[in-house]
Parts: structure tokens; C-alpha cells; sequence
């Protein structure tokens, strides 16, 4: 490929992850509640870094962290316009839980990116990190009347419950296929051709 058609490679993605922030940015103030339109310096400061470590990440270092950390540094720049903009009629106190499911399904592309499959390193914590903040909003939003301190007091043994049944179906999957458990011999033969590579 020569010079002229990256570079006009380059510059479509530039103007392609340009173009979707400002309509969303677009789309947030057209619905914004509040007549003080000014976008503050924070909010100015995740996109960008968000949008130029999602440039970087794509187009020069192919690394999933970039990715992943593009990705989760512009949904909280858009997620604190609409709340400077008050969009919603929320505070950060109930919609925080968002942020921790966006940052488990953000995992799951910045896996895919890295292996060019589904991989086991990003699903589990990807998984975990969403049904904590499910589990979460159950109580930001008031779906769950109780306090979560009263919560956690009263069914924490569902907790071992769970594990303890992860790892008997994890046992009973073992001696079925009398083989490694599905993927870790995936994982343990790409730390090897990955070694020294970040996220």
C-alpha cells in the first residue's frame, strides 16, 4: 500500500471515530434539559483522550488495552455530558453501576481485538464485571427497596452457594472430557507467543 492511500486510510478512520462522538455528542444536546449549554473541561478531556487512544489503538499499536481504555474513557465523557447537561434526570450517585457493566462489555471486543476469537481471559472478568453492576443498579435505581448493606447481611451465603456450583460443574465438565477445561490450553500456549504484550 503506498503513502497516499494510508494516509487516506488514516484519515478515514480519524473522521469515522470523530464523526460518531459528535453525533452522540449532537444527539445528548438536542435532548439536554438544561438551557446552560457548555461542555465542560472533563467531559472535553475523556473524549478526546478516548477518541485519540481508539486512533492509536486501531490504526498503529493494535493493542486491546488502548482499545478497551478508548472505549471506557469516552462512554464516561458521554456519560458526564449527559449528566452536566442533565439529559436524564439522573445523578452519577444512581447511574454509576453503568460504568462498570459498559467497562465488562467493553472487555469483550478489546478480547477479540487482541485473539481475533472469543478468549477466556476476557469473557470471565467481562461476565463478573457486568452482573456486578447489574447487581448494582438493582439498588442505585431503587428496584430493590432494602439497603445493600442489609442485602449483603442477609443472603452473602448465596455467594459461596454459587461458587460452590461453578466449581462442581467445573469438576463434572473436567472428568467428562478427560481433557483441559476448554480454552486454558488456548491461554497457556498464547502467553507464550505473547509474552512481554500488555493486556
Amino acid at each position: 500500500m503506498n503513502k497516499k492511500s494510508a494516509l487516506l486510510l488514516y484519515i478515514s478512520l480519524a473522521c469515522g471515530i470523530l464523526f460518531i462522538l459528535l453525533g452522540i455528542v449532537l444527539l445528548l444536546l438536542s435532548n439536554a434539559k438544561s438551557s446552560d449549554i457548555q461542555i465542560p473541561l472533563l467531559t472535553f478531556l475523556l473524549l478526546t483522550t478516548g477518541a485519540v487512544s481508539l486512533f492509536f489503538s486501531i490504526a498503529i499499536t493494535q493493542r486491546a488495552f488502548f482499545l478497551y481504555l478508548g472505549l471506557n474513557m469516552c462512554f464516561f465523557g458521554l456519560l458526564s455530558l449527559s449528566l452536566a447537561f442533565n439529559v436524564f434526570d439522573l445523578t452519577f450517585y444512581k447511574i454509576w453501576p453503568l460504568g462498570m457493566i459498559f467497562g465488562g462489555v467493553s472487555l469483550v471486543p478489546s478480547g477479540y481485538f487482541r485473539y481475533r476469537k472469543m478468549h477466556t481471559a476476557y469473557i470471565f472478568p467481562s461476565v463478573v464485571l457486568i452482573l456486578l453492576g447489574l447487581l448494582f443498579c438493582l439498588f442505585s435505581f431503587d428496584i430493590l427497596k432494602v439497603s445493600f448493606s442489609r442485602f449483603v447481611a442477609c443472603w452473602w451465603p448465596a455467594a459461596l452457594i454459587i461458587l460452590g456450583t461453578v466449581l462442581v460443574a467445573v469438576f463434572i465438565i473436567q472428568k467428562k472430557n478427560q481433557t483441559s477445561f476448554p480454552y486454558i490450553r488456548e491461554d497457556e500456549l498464547d502467553e507464550y507467543d505473547g509474552a512481554g504484550e500488555e493486556l
